[in-house]
């Protein structure tokens, strides 16, 4: 089942094939642009927090802590049913088919996660409606766009961003902020020590989202960052990741010519396949850690995203649809024809590396598996992955690939956490030895060890780096970054922080006394005219204290994430050059 495309001339363009358009995105970005869309989102904003203002008030105008957040709490559940209330004309499939197609500049806001976050929230949520869709064409998927269907949109798009500021007004309460309920649309007030800590902390996150993959308390899993610390994946399995990308970019692919062959065509691009190495998400810490609890929710979606070159072989379609509108529609036949045809020979190159673990080995299991995969739209989790319109399913591969990404989070046993930090270290070591920073193996020896001086153990060094005469020490602490964590739960929030803020003190007084004394009964550090010290995690973690935001060195926090360690390895490399 095609969707409505054109093909136009690249006029300009010597040598470029035609343009392939989508009328109803253009048309989509022409009523943005002669429309008074703010107006519209606004005004549906503001009526959606009065009746549930009226519904649920206050137990007082200014709210703190755990009363705040408790508040928060309360009437989320009802700004979302209201929200699926006004919005239940139009069903799951064709909520995604306007989402897919609507101007970035909707969800834009201050920070650059702002339109991935809130264009996510609204296709989460888009999943509960259960009206069903009828197409305007007999032959593809085509919704009616016009004036009043676009104003149905960005009314909708206004009522969820009133739910994401609800999503953040909850994460600032757990930072320290106070919450000001005096009237319908709530806002939130900080003392200014607590605003800088915040304003800090978005930005660092904004820069890396590194928080991807986080769950695991290890190096992110995100595919542009583990190109960059391994490029050993030969002959291991790969799964294809679609995800949004902002801004889009044109790119030559190959489309259907109407007569049964192929034409190169130029598709304007908005969701990058990435290939993601699987060895590192099966056995995340190795033989010795085992099969990780996890993998029963991700199954499905993995073997999904493992099948994307094949769907795209068989569906001639596939590829262009999946870059453009990060889905593609195919028959319910031809997907179990493509199922039952490849799964066998994808469960035998999985299995390997999943002993005792039972995989889904036909159509029919693996349909009932990632139907098991919900979304949730508080804390954000991507699902619904297959949403059936007629006798065809919509395949969302962006959201299969999001899904897989949430569910990565490792238990925190003891056992698992021993396991989870010893691995971490020995990625922070393996990121430093890949740079000039390596250190030689006489000082490296003294990675991991007890260093003893006055009798007394002083430290173990997680990771060390050398370069000239100047040493770096690193003190691992493989914190997760879970949904607790990500919605702002205020105990939650504050453990984290004090365990950072332990970790950098601590640290402060290894590297001052060995500033001080740098050798001891089984060390020697006296080569070295300086010492470096910084305390490593896998996610730019919140704090509002000083001695945790503070540089090092330029560009070097005390708590540092490994994606910051690595950033200024880089750029002291560079500088030097």
């Amino acid at each position: 089942m095609l969707n409505t495309f054109q093909l136009l001339p690249l006029m300009g363009r010597q040598g470029m094939p035609p343009l392939l358009i989508d009328p109803a995105a253009q048309k989509l970005q022409a009523l943005y642009a002669s429309t008074e869309w703010r107006k519209f989102a606004d005004r549906s904003a503001h009526e959606t927090a009065s009746r549930v203002y009226a519904k649920c008030p206050p137990p007082q105008r200014k709210l703190a802590g755990l009363e705040a957040a408790n508040y928060i709490e309360a009437i989320m559940p009802l700004t979302q049913a209201d929200i699926l209330e006004q919005h239940s004309g139009y069903g799951a499939v064709r909520w995604l088919w306007y989402l897919r197609r609507a101007p970035d500049s909707l969800f834009k806001g201050l920070y650059g996660t702002t339109l991935g976050y809130d264009s996510h929230l609204a296709e989460l949520l888009s999943s509960q409606f259960m009206a069903s869709d009828v197409s305007h064409e007999a032959e593809r998927v085509a919704f009616r766009v016009d004036d009043a269907s676009f104003r149905h949109l960005v009314r909708y798009v206004g009522r969820v961003k009133l739910l994401s500021q609800l999503h953040v007004l909850y994460r600032r309460v757990g930072k320290g902020a106070i919450l000001d309920a005096s009237h319908p649309i709530l806002v939130s007030e900080a003392s200014e020590a607590v605003e800088r800590a915040m304003r800090i902390y978005d930005a660092r996150h904004d820069y890396s989202h590194e928080f991807i993959g986080a769950g695991l308390g290890l190096v992110s899993v995100a595919p542009d960052f583990e190109k960059l610390i391994d490029e050993s994946a030969i002959g291991e399995p790969i799964a294809f990741l679609s995800l949004g990308c902002a801004p889009s970019f044109p790119a030559p692919v190959t489309y259907p010519d109407g007569a049964g062959g192929l034409c190169v065509v130029t598709a304007q691009v908005r969701h990058v396949i990435n290939e993601l190495r699987l060895v590192r998400l099966l056995r995340p810490m190795g033989e010795e850690g085992g099969v990780p609890e996890y993998l029963s929710g991700i199954a499905a979606l993995i073997q999904l995203l493992v099948l994307v070159p094949a769907i795209c072989v068989h569906v001639p379609w596939a590829f262009c649809s999946i870059i453009q509108h990060g889905y593609v529609f195919v028959g319910e036949e031809r997907l179990r024809d493509i199922f039952d045809h490849h799964l066998a020979e994808i469960v035998e190159q999985l299995a390997p590396l999943t002993p005792g673990f039972a995989w889904p080995t036909n159509f029919i299991e693996w349909r009932e598996s990632v139907l098991d995969v919900v979304p949730s739209v508080w804390p954000l989790s991507s699902g619904n992955v297959l949403r059936r319109f007629r006798d065809n399913f919509l395949i969302d591969t962006t959201s299969a690939s999001q899904a897989l990404l949430h569910r990565l989070e490792l238990a925190r046993s003891p056992l698992t956490g021993n396991l989870r930090g010893r691995e971490f270290e020995l990625q922070c070591q393996d990121l430093i030895d890949g740079t000039p920073w390596a250190p030689p193996p006489e000082v490296k020896f003294f990675r991991g060890r007890r260093l003893r001086q006055g009798g007394v153990i002083l430290t173990d060094i997680d990771a060390i780096g050398v370069k000239g005469r100047t040493l770096l020490i690193v003190s691992c602490k493989s914190i997760i970054y879970g949904r607790d964590y990500d919605q702002g739960a205020f105990r939650v929030i504050r453990n984290i922080q004090d365990t950072v803020d332990n970790a950098v003190v601590t640290w402060e007084r290894v590297v001052a006394q060995l500033r001080l004394q740098p050798a001891g009964e089984n060390f020697d550090f006296s080569q070295f005219d300086e010492i470096i010290g910084v305390v490593c995690t896998p996610f730019a973690a919140y704090s509002s204290e000083e001695r945790t935001l503070a540089f090092v060195q330029p560009k070097l926090r005390a708590n540092s994430s490994i994606r910051e360690l690595r950033d200024w390895l880089a750029c002291s490399i560079a500088t030097e050059t």
